[in-house]
């Protein structure tokens, strides 16, 4: 489901869903002071 709603968005946006991930992924461990380079991508 939380991939359906990305993939949404991403259409809505104009962007690849790779992209959208890569920038929530970032916003997030930006909001939660976190090494983005220590989050995993799941798949």
């Amino acid at each position: 489901m939380v991939r359906d709603v990305a993939e949404y968005m991403a259409v809505l946006k104009g962007v690849a869903v790779e992209e959208l991930a890569q920038v929530t992924t970032d916003n997030f461990a930006r909001l939660f002071h976190i090494d983005a380079s220590r989050l995993q991508s799941i798949r």
